[in-house]
């Protein structure tokens, strides 16, 4: 037990300086982004977790730590095997792309897709500086300390669970209900265990984690029209049900990856 608490009390201090920081951001942030994604003024927190992250690696690490620290957005951690990368870019798109002609087959009446190459550059530029910053707290810092004993599947829950928490008055100054929240917060939580589980199996790149990151975000976008007729439960329930066949597939062990078997 003794052996955890260190863990624990690292990944602690890390999300109690992510939502503090945050706190200002909830109160300013009632107004809309000038985007054509309904996205409020609080999303700009998304420089909380790299904050957080930063000042504790200074702290533990001081000025080398802290360059080893900031080289993982540079790559540290290269993307491999060259399945590596396909699963950064295909598992999120495969799930929204699953969750649209399931959305058809049920009669939904849906717009007509809305992607041009400007919109699609457009978002990545403004999505991949944000998710890149976020990775470098969730998986460049906290991921290490709770998997040293708990593995993929429970690192990625812990994650997912405080993810979805810091999520959740954003989503509200969205105007969306609560039962849209529930069931985003569920996707919050299941993509969370997705990206650690294709990060392990990709070189374990902070870079590969914002990449995927930013996959959700422009599916989000893209679907089919700034978001419009996005369904988190659906979307959940195709993720639940990719992440039961890994889980089969891959057997417990694959969820399971500790520090002893890297």
């Amino acid at each position: 037990m003794e052996t955890e608490r260190p863990a624990e009390k690292q990944a602690l201090h890390y999300f109690i300086l992510v939502f503090v920081p945050s706190i200002p951001f909830w109160l300013l942030g009632e107004g809309r982004l000038p985007l054509a994604v309904n996205l409020p003024a609080s999303a700009l927190m998304f420089v909380c977790p790299f904050l957080a992250a930063g000042l504790l690696t200074w702290r533990e690490g001081g000025g080398p730590g802290l360059r080893r620290w900031l080289g993982k957005a540079a790559g540290g951690g290269k993307i491999r095997p060259a399945s590596g990368l396909a699963l950064i870019l295909l598992v999120v798109p495969g799930v929204y792309t699953a969750s649209y002609l399931l959305m058809r087959l049920a009669g939904v009446s849906l717009p007509a897709a809305e992607i041009t190459p400007g919109l699609a550059a457009l978002n990545l530029a403004l999505f991949f500086p944000a998710a890149l910053a976020e990775e470098l707290g969730w998986m460049g810092y906290a991921l290490e300390p709770l998997q040293q004993r708990r593995g993929v599947l429970r690192a990625g829950l812990i994650l997912g669970i405080v993810w979805a928490l810091w999520h959740l008055i954003p989503h509200r100054q969205q105007g969306f209900s609560a039962g849209w929240i529930a069931g985003q917060s569920l996707y919050a939580i299941l993509l969370r265990i997705l990206i650690v589980w294709v990060y392990q199996r990709s070189g374990r790149s902070v870079l590969g984690a914002a990449l995927m990151h930013t996959t959700d975000s422009l599916s989000w976008a893209l679907f089919p029209r700034h978001g419009s007729h996005y369904n988190p439960w659906l979307v959940s329930l195709v993720s639940a049900a990719l992440l039961a066949g890994l889980i089969v597939v891959g057997g417990r062990k694959g969820m399971r990856i500790t520090t002893e078997d890297r």
